[in-house]
Parts: structure tokens; sequence; C-alpha cells
């Protein structure tokens, strides 16, 4: 019985007797084990916190029980390849394993073949030996190693499956006979439910990853020598059908830090991850997830104005119908709003003040006169650059500077802030998208200011009766 069996069966017995039921009998299954498990298993508070005990006792002897079974490993084959020239093994894995390609099914002797180990294991696979629980041990080690030197602490579902593939390929004895998935023992694609795996090699990899604080993944194969590269230029591109792990990308997405080097990187995976914003989107959790991923935030709102393309393709570009406007507003209502020295801003004014929203029940301001004082209260505020960032709850412009003037802009919503630079035509555009990308509604007292954009501008709206009137006007 394993170790850990013994020592949960001393703790408490209707975990035991849970495990076996459930089948984890094996060390690095029980490690992996999380909340979700304890919500699957309806677990007590009391038991919860018995296996987290245990897990961290075990994770604290793993270290030492791996070190020592590698020696005696080192110390059996070595009595048996005592005539195998010592410069045939590499000891740095990065060496051993820098030839590998999992870009597709491959013979897993490659690898195998690397240690003295693996070729221990070959002779005795190729004799048609039963695998014990120290082979297979000894096999995912090694393939684990190999997965480890090439892709990093986290590769790639894809990468994990092809290598399980490629060994019950080669050795059709080590599949498994409980599932239909002849490699399940080693990866089970979706294994314990939806977007969660299983398998030899799954929780090794999660083992390493839990262990490094490096948040690095590598998408393709590590410095690959000249040979690689004639081979690889030979063969098609390949790494746009090869499906991402979406967990591995998600991870990535959330910490990763925002520079010029790392811009284009970002874009890629801010791309391949708009189906979890658009679930968020449907979810109406958005908030949600922005202050999760500091990084939308990031570039001037390049990424928000990316998903708005997405979510309305055939949106006009702003600025051309906008211009044109602009200079008809400013020339019929020249004597408006002439304290506003800035003509966009000016414009702007203009347009809110002649496509009020009438008819609909909305709570009153707390203060009258604030849109006497500023007519863009509610869609612009400026602050003065000594006092904090402000908090709203429907997204808006806030600009550092002097009132009516043009400062440094941010469009806010929550605390979730995107700095725009000093352009505030650029921060209105984007304003106006984001009420699209968040899923979030405009005050119900500027629903016919902001839907006169979308119809003269964006073109993507029916123009109410009050912006034809307003544009019939001019």
């Amino acid at each position: 019985m394993n170790e850990f069996l013994v020592q949960v069966q001393k703790e408490d017995v209707r975990i035991y007797d849970l495990f076996l039921v459930e089948e984890i009998t094996d060390l690095e299954t029980f490690l992996m084990l999380d909340n979700n498990d304890f919500s699957r298993l309806k677990l007590s508070t009391k038991m919860i916190k018995t296996i987290q005990r245990i897990q961290s006792k075990c994770a604290d002897d793993i270290i030492i029980e791996e070190q020592t079974l590698e020696e005696n490993n080192k110390s059996e084959i070595v009595e048996d390849y005592t005539m195998m020239a010592e410069d045939d093994i590499s000891t740095n894995p990065n060496d051993i394993y820098n030839t590998i390609n999992l870009d597709q099914e491959i013979n897993i002797n490659t690898v195998l073949s690397k240690t003295l180990i693996g070729k221990g294991l070959i002779e005795r696979l190729l004799e048609g030996q039963n695998p014990n629980d120290k082979m297979i041990s000894q096999i995912t080690h090694i393939l684990c190693d190999c997965l480890l030197a090439v892709y990093g602490e986290r590769p790639s579902t894809f990468h994990k499956d092809i290598i399980a593939r490629s060994l019950v390929k080669m050795y059709p004895i080590l599949a498994s006979a409980a599932s239909d998935v002849p490699h399940a023992l080693w990866f089970h694609f979706n294994g314990r439910g939806v977007g969660r795996h299983a398998g030899k090699i799954h929780y090794r990899m999660e083992y390493y990853a839990k262990k490094s604080n490096k948040r690095i993944f590598h998408r393709r194969r590590i410095q690959p020598n000249s040979t690689d590269q004639e081979a690889l230029s030979e063969q098609p591109d390949v790494t746009e059908v090869i499906e991402e792990d979406m967990d591995n990308l998600i991870i990535e997405l959330k910490f990763i830090v925002p520079s010029d080097e790392t811009k284009n990187h970002i874009l890629n995976l801010w791309k391949k991850t708009l189906k979890i914003r658009n679930e968020h989107r449907n979810e109406r959790t958005m908030l949600t997830f922005l202050k999760d991923f500091p990084v939308a935030s990031a570039f001037g709102g390049v990424l928000i104005a990316y998903d708005y393309t997405t979510l309305r393709p055939n949106a006009s570009d702003f600025n051309e119908s906008w211009n044109d406007i602009q200079s008809k507003v400013l020339v019929r209502y020249s004597d408006t709003f002439r304290f506003i020295k800035n003509d966009f801003l000016r414009a702007l004014a203009v347009v809110r003040q002649k496509n009020p929203t009438r008819g609909l029940k909305r709570s009153r301001e707390q203060d009258p006169n604030l849109r006497k004082i500023n007519p863009l209260h509610g869609i612009i505020q400026w602050i003065n650059s000594d006092k904090s960032m402000p908090t709203s709850a429907i997204p808006q412009i806030i600009v550092v500077g002097e009132e009516f003037e043009v400062g440094e802009c941010y469009v806010i919503w929550d605390n979730v802030v995107v700095g725009t630079g000093p352009d505030v035509l650029h921060a209105f555009v984007l304003l106006c998208k984001a009420f699209t990308v968040y899923r979030v509604a405009c005050s119900p007292s500027d629903k016919l200011f902001f839907d006169f954009f979308y119809a003269c501008c964006f073109k993507i709206n029916q123009m109410s009766t009050t912006g034809n009137n307003f544009i019939n006007f001019l």
C-alpha cells in the first residue's frame, strides 16, 4: 500500500474509503486534487483541511524520495551497462533532448534511448515484459523530462498528447485497459471533465509547473540546431493547426507584462482567447475579466478596439463622417458654448444638448447644476493632477488638466483605467467602443447622444427621429 494511503487511513478512514472508490491510489493524482475535486466529491471542511495537510507533507518529501529513487536506479543500471562508453550519455537534459520534435507522432525510442534507464526499458519492453509500477514511473519521468527540456514546465495539451500516443503506438503493452482511449494512462484529454485533463504525464507536468516560479510558455522548440532548422524548413508550417492549450494561454495572458517587446505576442494571445471574453460578455462579467487581466487596458486601448472590430466588423471609420459633421455643427451653432475653446469638445457639447433623451424614467443627478457648469458632465470629467483617479459605475472619460482644456485622457470604468494620451478625440471613440465591448449600457439620459454617433459615424444603428431632425437642421 502507498505510504500516502497509509497516512490518509491514519488521519481519516472516511477519506481513505472515498479514495479507494474514486481510484485515487497514486501519489501524483493525490497531489493534484484541488478545490474543484473537493466540490465534486462534496467533502466537508474538516476533510478538505486534512487532505491539504497531507498534500503539503507529501510535497515536501517528494523531492527527497525522487532523488533517492534516481540514485537507486542509477546504481542498478550501471551494473548492467558496465561495458557501455561513458560519453554515450549526456547528463544535461537540454543536450539530451535538443533534437526531439513533437509536432507529429515520433518513434518513441528516440526519446527513451537518450538515457541509460531508457535503453534498459526498451530492452524489457521488446522482450514483452508486463510493466510494473517501477517501469511506469521511470517511463513517466523520462517523457516528462523530455517535455520539460523542449517545451518548459507548461507544454501544450497537443505535445503531451503526441508523446503519449507515440509511446502506446510503439508499445501496445503500455495501453490502458480501463479506458476506450489507449493512451489514457499517460495522458487523457478531458479525463476529469471539460478542460481538466488526466494521466501520468499530465500530473507530473502539473507538479513541475507548481514548483516553478516562472511564467514562461515555450510554444516552439528551444534553441533548435542547424540540422533541425533544415528539417523544419522542408516541412509545412503546422503551428496554425496545432490546438493550443487554452488554460495555458489564459494563464500567460493574465500575468504577462505589457511592453513594446511583448506587444505582438500579447495581440496574438488576445486573438486566441476571444472565446473566453465572449463568454464573459454573455454572462455580464466583463468587469471581473478586466480586473483579472490588467493587460486589457494596455497600449492605449488597442485590445479593446480589436474586440470592437470583431464584434462590429461592418462598422465605419469614425473620423471619416465626424470631420464633416463637426465643421457643420461649429458653423451652425457658432454662438453656443463659446467658453469651450476646443472645437471637438464644443461640437460634442452641442450634439449632446440637441439630442436629449425624453420619456425615460431616470434618476436625478445629485446636483442639477452640474450640467449647467459642465455640458459634458457624465461623459467627460476634468480633474486636477494632484487628485487621485475617480471611479465610475458607467464608463466615462477623465481628463487631467484645466477644465475644457485638453490634457492626459483616460477611459475609466469602476477602477479599470485605460490611458489614451492627450488625444480627447481618440478617447471619445474608444469610449463609444467600450460600451459595446464591455457589454454595459450608457446612462439613460445619454442614450440618444451615443445613438447619434453609432448611426452617423460608425453606421451600425438606425438614426433616431431626434438625430434626423438635428442632421436636417445642420
